[in-house]
């Protein structure tokens, strides 16, 4: 919703809140990602999900990787 660049109002509407919990939540979330507005903490978060996309690609790699290693056969 926030990427979508509603306003607080708008926001508050649509998760039925008031005007001033999404203000609240919005500086919690600022002040988390380091970013000083909206357009700042969307740029952070993505690159954050970008990574984490690539660490679980890296993941889902290396463990198809060791699904096919060759074991010896048992005694």
């Amino acid at each position: 919703m926030l990427q979508a660049g509603l306003s607080n109002r708008e926001l508050a509407h649509g998760l039925f809140l008031s005007e001033a919990t999404v203000k609240w939540h919005l500086h919690n979330i600022h002040a988390k990602l380091g970013g000083k507005n909206r357009t700042g903490a969307l740029a952070l978060a993505s690159r954050q999900a970008r990574a984490a996309d690539c660490r679980a690609t890296d993941a889902r790699r290396t463990t198809h990787h060791n699904s096919f290693r060759m074991h010896p056969p048992p005694p």
